[in-house]
């Protein structure tokens, strides 16, 4: 995931692998680098772990979506479907946005995941944190629902689950969803239509008859309409783009390079790390 930004003078890669079979060998499934060069010779100047930037801006964005498209601003509920790096890390961010969150459920495929991340993350904020057995429990009347889950055969979470006047943000984008999801939705938000256009299809979706679609950049300019009185769901897809991880990249080699505190491992990560 190539990016250059002349505005910031940062030029970099983002190298991301995805081996699912990693978690067998008690090994994470996804890991990435972020090679920066410099911007007016191209030489490499650092390399920086690729998941913690990933895990942050996703994140990052996921609270910049609720911010400008939640029903309430001062929502208190959250249901988390995933209990990995993404699902802590928005947590994280969300908790920040919104001080308001109480009432967290979570759910995973596993009980062990599930319960590992409520017991780790239940003293860190002022909200009960929740253990759910099934992705229904968690998304009932839920305010925000963030799901960031792997890839299935068959979308295993449905429209029906999801309340009037919710903000569902897919992180896992249009694999985890029932079509009904998104056909049915007041509003689709992305970052990037054409992304959301092309893949589609891949998932039996004709773009044409989905929600209609809203920017995310152009909302939060006020070149476009936030949320309305009526639309009773909406849906956010960031795409996740490669110059927010090398702005991302860029700040931090700025801020933590220059005192001499930069640190960046790239051995094994074991799961739950």
């Amino acid at each position: 995931m190539p990016a250059c930004l002349p505005y910031r003078r940062a030029v970099g890669m983002k190298w991301v692998a995805y081996y699912p079979g990693n978690t067998h060998e008690g090994l994470v499934d996804s890991t990435g680098i972020v090679v920066l060069n410099d911007y007016e010779t191209g030489h490499p100047k650092a390399i920086l772990d690729g998941m913690w930037i990933t895990f942050a801006r996703t994140a990052a964005c996921a609270a910049v979506f609720a911010r400008y498209l939640t029903a309430r601003r001062n929502p208190q509920s959250l249901a988390l479907l995933g209990a990995g790096g993404l699902a802590r890390w928005s947590l994280a961010m969300l908790s920040e946005e919104f001080t308001s969150l109480s009432e967290v459920r979570v759910t995973s495929r596993s009980r062990e995941s599930r319960d590992s991340f409520c017991k780790e993350l239940a003293p860190l904020g002022a909200w009960n944190l929740r253990s759910c057995e099934t992705a229904e429990e968690a998304v009932k009347d839920a305010e925000i629902v963030v799901s960031a889950i792997v890839p299935h055969a068959t979308p295993p979470f449905r429209a029906e689950w999801l309340a009037p006047g919710s903000l569902l943000i897919a992180l896992d984008h249009l694999h985890a969803w029932d079509s009904r999801t998104f056909i049915e939705a007041s509003r689709l938000i992305g970052d990037a239509e054409q992304f959301l256009v092309n893949a589609a299809p891949n998932y039996g979706l004709d773009w044409g008859s989905l929600g209609g679609y809203g920017d995310i950049g152009a909302i939060a300019a006020g070149a476009m309409a936030a949320r309305e009185p009526d639309e009773s769901r909406l849906v956010g897809i960031p795409t996740g783009k490669a110059s927010i991880d090398i702005a991302l990249a860029a700040d931090l080699l700025t801020r933590n390079g220059a005192s001499g505190r930069l640190a960046v491992d790239l051995g094994p990560r074991q799961v739950g790390h």
